[in-house]
């Protein structure tokens, strides 16, 4: 049997654990502060108001014009957001919704949509307590309609959750139950309730949930659901001294909400951490119960502070941030993205008394960042239209505010009316013409433009917000082309002894796609005036081009077969035009065509980053670029080419292919000359022969292979392989005045000189002349009957098909394995020696040795 110690020892436990769950409300000095306070105390312990204070209660300026109210004011004027469309959960002492400011009524066609009493577990969440009025002033902060002591969202819905009884006792199990409420009913309503303001806590202070804090599963789901939980930060700091969160403002799950002053200081009272939110929460003035003052007096408002006036200030900003976000289209929009946008559009404020900096709510930034301003505000950064011509442009704004105006501008094509065009579901739109006479007819504008002129016009609108599309085009009777040139179809055409007084038109079609490239060229004078456009079939301006005394020049991108204008404009009476065709920039790709006459190409990707074609120069960004391929036309084309390092070279059939790991790669179509500037690091070129009869090369001045009538240059490679078959192909390669080596294995011939290696396969007619250094080679016989013939600077070696001589060696080294290979020594003029053993013959004199091995027959002059 349980001892009456033990049993009165558990009571008291549970009694203490009872307390720690309740809430309470204190005053602060002269001024009514509010959130909650004590985890170990019952009651509100509001001490009674006197008269003098009924009767005179502080004053201040109302919130939405006082210095508190960080531009609420503003938002109201500027983009009439008021909270519409959403409902607000205010979990409190409860709400008098009888008062004025929330429209005198209760339920389904008023602003208090509906409510709980937890406390006395009715469906009347009236704000009626003896030492009530909590929640009535949270909800007047946050949405009250009085046009003195508006509150900061007053077109929002609200639902009142009394958790606080007539005695102002309440406790957490409430809460929680009330929580539990607005996840059930969240979507009840006609406006969905987006936000919970809990203005109340518990005498904790901390950066830690609590062991007996029971609201995180709540709190968890509701944030999941997308829903913004206000809660004050608590009024303790006084006593705590240090950073810290009341109960459940320290929860993770939701936005914590600190006060600060008319200076914008945090307030002496508020606790605070990094995590908080600062707001306006010293000496607010907003709505309460008639009973605060004995029933005196109706509809009455109060001045009161507190971090429970912060919260709902931070919860109505929130409903407007939401507004502001659902209008500009964004989806999913959450607690996470609202309070990420506060913090980052936040005034850093300075807090001496913990030397920290914390985040000042900036409501006005907030919600001008979401919104925006998409098109300039101003004519000298109107949005640019481009040309325009008989094709409309188009174009979808907002008028993101009553001091929006959207400028746009445009050059003329063609001489003709403007038309604008302006639609809108919520808009009523006000134009304006920079320096023309304009007319408006309902949602249209109209105006009169010259050809090649820019102008600029402007739509503004009174409502506050909305969204529009737009679209101007220009109609015109007059066709200025009707008197043009005809040039025809441009691959490369030049006209000379051209001139003009005013403006001339010509006329042409493109061969392809791809840039057409218009110069002007000077002749007894300059092209310093001339001015060049290209314009489409439908007379829409589509380049413009640049002039210096000496050409001018236009740039266009064009389509195979489409019809196109020139337009030159100026005074000039000798001038040569030359169009062309040739090139194509597109999706990474640059494609050249040759004209079918002689062509002259140069691509440098490593230096000047330019392409050249007969002159004419276009400007590359290798970076932007994955392939470039070169056809050359009919005639002789030479191709000068210059890609960088680490390049990969290969030429077979006329077709050249070059990679490289950090250029783009590169396919040459044809050309008959080709000149190739390596690095002279890692490039390798590989060179594969014709059936026909090909020529080889290699010296200090580079490499030329010729084959089936085309001639490569190639320079400042590292390694050279070349696969000769077929034909009488002939290799010719000479050495520097440093060590070469040769090496020569069956019909393979490997040759090292300078830090260059060539090795040439499969020829017919090979000669390797050495100079001066210490030079070896050393021979192989091949799969056939060979014949060495030795001689004083000369070693030959020779078959029914192939020749080889290498001369000028200091040492050669010949090895057979064939029964049938003979050697043959001839003497020089030199004092040779001969020394010969079964196996091995050694001829030396004063400039050479000569070793041989393995052969059977030995022949001695």
């Amino acid at each position: 049997m349980r001892s009456k110690k033990n049993v009165q020892l558990k009571k008291q436990r549970k009694e203490q654990k009872r307390l720690q769950r309740q809430l309470r409300c204190e005053t602060l000095e002269e001024r009514i502060v509010f959130t909650t306070n004590g985890i170990s105390t019952l009651g509100v312990d509001i001490d009674p108001l006197d008269q003098s204070d009924l009767q005179q209660p502080i004053e201040i300026q109302p919130l939405s014009s006082g210095p508190v109210d960080s531009g609420v004011a503003n938002i109201i004027n500027e983009y009439e957001l008021d909270g519409a469309g959403q409902t607000v959960a205010v979990i409190d002492s409860g709400i008098a919704w009888d008062h004025s400011a929330f429209g005198n009524g209760f339920g389904q066609g008023h602003q208090v949509v509906g409510g709980w009493d937890f406390a006395e577990n009715d469906a009347n969440p009236y704000d009626d307590g003896p030492a009530g009025f909590h929640g009535t002033h949270v909800a007047g902060i946050i949405g009250s309609n009085d046009n003195v002591y508006p509150g900061v969202a007053s077109g929002v819905d609200l639902v009142s959750l009394r958790v606080f009884d007539d005695s102002g006792v309440g406790n957490l199990d409430w809460v929680e139950d009330a929580l539990n409420w607005v996840i059930e009913n969240q979507d009840t309503f006609r406006n969905p309730i987006t936000t919970v303001n809990l203005s109340l806590g518990t005498n904790w202070n901390s950066d830690n949930v609590p062991n007996w804090g029971n609201l995180e599963n709540e709190f968890r789901q509701l944030e999941r659901d997308g829903i913004f939980i206000s809660v004050a930060a608590g009024n303790s700091f006084s006593q705590f001294n240090e950073t810290g969160l009341s109960y459940p403002a320290v929860s993770p799950f939701v936005v914590p909400v600190a006060s600060h002053d008319a200076d914008g200081q945090i307030s002496d009272f508020s606790q605070r951490n990094d995590r908080v939110l600062v707001a306006p929460g010293d000496t607010i003035r907003s709505a309460v119960p008639d009973h605060v003052f004995g029933n005196s007096r109706t509809n009455a408002f109060l001045g009161s502070s507190g971090t429970s006036m912060a919260a709902p200030y931070v919860a109505a900003g929130s409903v407007l941030l939401r507004q502001a976000y659902e209008f500009v289209g964004t989806e999913n929009v959450d607690q996470d993205l609202l309070y990420e946008q506060f913090r980052q559009t936040a005034q850093s404020v300075f807090d001496s008394a913990t030397g920290q900096y914390f985040s000042r709510v900036d409501l006005e930034a907030a919600i001008k960042s979401v919104i925006g301003d998409d098109y300039a505000n101003g004519r000298h950064r109107a949005h640019d239209l481009g040309d325009l011509g008989s094709a409309a442009r188009s174009v979808s704004g907002i008028i993101g505010g009553n001091s929006d105006v959207d400028w746009f501008q445009f050059t003329a094509n063609r001489t003709g009316e403007v038309v604008v065009n302006f639609e809108s579901n919520d808009l009523t739109p006000q134009f304006s013409v920079a320096g023309t006479e304009f007319e408006v007819t309902g949602n249209q504008l109209t105006f009169q433009a010259q050809a090649g002129q820019t102008y600029a016009f402007s739509v503004a609108a009174n409502e506050a917000l909305g969204r529009f599309e737009l679209s101007a085009n220009i109609e015109s009777s007059n066709d200025p082309t009707a008197n043009s040139q005809q040039v025809g179809t441009i691959v490369s055409r030049q006209l000379a002894n051209q001139s003009v007084s005013g403006q001339q038109w010509y006329q042409l079609s493109a061969s392809r796609s791809g840039q057409l490239t218009v110069h002007a060229y000077a002749g007894s004078g300059d092209t310093s005036d001339l001015t060049l456009e290209v314009y489409n079939s439908r007379l829409e301006r589509i380049a413009s081009g640049n002039a210096n005394e000496i050409r001018a020049r236009v740039d266009a991108t064009v389509q195979q077969g489409e019809s196109y204008f020139l337009r030159i404009s100026g005074n000039q009476s000798d001038f040569d035009l030359r169009f062309d065709n040739l090139v194509n920039i597109q999706d990474q790709q640059v494609t050249v065509w040759g004209t079918g006459q002689d062509d002259t190409i140069s691509l440098d990707l490593d230096k000047t980053e330019r392409l050249s074609i007969n002159g004419i120069s276009y400007n590359l960004n290798p970076s932007n670029i994955n392939q470039i391929v070169i056809n050359s036309g009919q005639g002789s084309d030479s191709l000068e080419l210059n890609s960088g390092n680490s390049d990969r070279v290969l030429v077979h059939d006329g077709l050249i292919e070059i990679t490289n790991s950090n250029r783009p790669d590169i396919q040459v179509n044809g050309v008959e000359q080709f000149q190739l500037t390596g690095s002279g690091a890692n490039d390798q070129v590989r060179l594969i022969g014709s059936s026909g009869d090909d020529f080889l090369r290699h010296s200090v001045n580079g490499t030329r292979f010729v084959s089936q009538g085309r001639t490569y240059q190639l320079d400042g490679y590292r390694t050279l392989n070349a696969n000769l078959a077929g034909g009488n192909d002939i290799v010719r390669l000479f050495g520097t005045a440093g060590n070469d080596r040769l090496l020569l294995d069956n019909h393979l011939a490997e040759f090292r000189s300078a830090g260059q290696f060539i090795g040439v396969n499969g020829w017919n007619d090979l000669q390797v002349q050495s100079f001066a250094g210490h030079d070896i080679a050393n021979l192989s016989g091949s799969d056939l009957h060979d014949q060495f013939t030795i001689g004083a600077d000369e070693s030959i070696r020779q078959s029914d098909s192939t020749f080889v001589s290498a001369s000028g060696f200091e040492r050669v080294n010949i090895v057979t394995d064939q029964d049938q290979d003979s050697i043959h020594f001839s003497g020089s003029e030199q004092d040779d020696r001969l020394k010969a053993t079964y196996s091995k013959s050694i001829l030396t004199n004063d400039s050479a040795t000569i070793v041989a091995e393995g052969f059977a027959r030995t022949i001695v002059d």
